[in-house]
């Protein structure tokens, strides 16, 4: 049993700010934007045919391109009680015709089912505590599955019942289908800072816009930035441990990607907070002045040690 991860605390100019897992906020810089329509399905090919495109000697003809038929199930955990660690092993299935060899797959710690009525559709809305990427791609044939295995600790946090999810990945960070668990917590860690997003706000108009939006932008709106503008991160903290907690925000500037590199890193000003307590906080960036797509994660940091989602 091997651990396959390196963490990546999430959460395209594009810039993805992640503050607490999937709830993210995009910029984008209209330097540099480029549009893919990605479905589940078999692949399809429009082709669109008027008398007056005829009459005129046009073809329009559109392609979707789709994203594979790749899931995860039959996630399993098993606890180490020597170092509190899981092994934990799921399935990888390839529903395609064709072998697939540029598969990875994340792993995310996150709030506890939304519980709904039977049938009925209701959107997820969760924290993620922690989050790890798989370093080596898996190669898989048509029709098949592969059972895998790894090593994975969770982060010291507050006690309680989450889930842990599996999540299927391509090598351009593209998301597929995944497999959730449930994790039992049973010790509530000394330090551990809860992030929530809040908004984005900009020291000037995006393009585009007639006008600014003095309250900012919601962590999905993809507002159109142009390099080198202020940005402001404003969130909400709150110690969810059971000791005083002294900590400073830190945000790192990475190349889009699985495995971007960090391109800058800003820190702000430390705050202390007594156990349960909250408040809001922000940190003022510049966003890059080359286009291109970046990912943006913030966390809280006591000097080298990471204390917050």
């Amino acid at each position: 049993m091997k651990n396959l991860f390196r963490s990546v605390w999430s959460s395209t100019v594009i810039l993805l700010l992640t503050l607490s897992g999937p709830v993210g906020t995009a910029l984008y810089s209209h330097q540099a934007i480029g549009l893919d329509i990605e479905l589940f399905g078999p692949a399809v090919h429009a082709q669109e045919e008027s008398e007056d495109l005829i009459d005129l000697n046009v073809d329009v003809t559109g392609t979707v391109n789709r994203l594979p038929s790749v899931g995860a199930r039959n996630i399993r955990l098993v606890p180490n009680e020597s170092d509190g660690s899981y092994d934990i092993g799921f399935d990888v299935v390839n529903y395609e015709k064709q072998a697939i060899d540029d598969l990875y797959y994340k792993v995310m710690l996150i709030d506890p089912k939304t519980e709904g009525a039977l049938n009925q559709l209701i959107a997820e809305d969760y924290l993620t505590y922690d989050l790890a990427l798989s370093s080596e791609p898996i190669a898989i044939g048509p029709d098949s599955s592969e059972r895998i295995h790894f090593t994975y600790t969770p982060p010291q946090i507050a006690a309680g019942e989450y889930r842990v999810r599996v999540r299927m990945l391509t090598s351009r960070d593209e998301e597929l289908g995944w497999a959730d668990a449930t994790l039992e917590i049973t010790d509530t860690a000394d330090t551990f800072v809860a992030l929530t997003p809040v908004s984005v706000t900009l020291d000037r108009d995006p393009v585009g816009l007639d006008r600014p939006e003095p309250n900012g932008f919601g962590p999905l709106h993809g507002v159109t930035v142009d390099p080198q503008t202020q940005a402001t991160l404003n969130y909400e903290v709150q110690n969810a441990g059971t000791a005083a907690a002294t900590f400073s925000p830190e945000l790192l500037v990475k190349d889009w990607g699985l495995f971007g590199d960090t391109a800058a890193t800003h820190s702000g000003e430390s705050t202390t907070l007594s156990p349960g307590a909250s408040e809001t906080g922000s940190l003022t960036f510049e966003v890059p002045q080359d286009p291109g797509a970046y990912r943006l994660e913030l966390t809280m940091q006591d000097g080298d040690t990471q204390v917050s989602s």
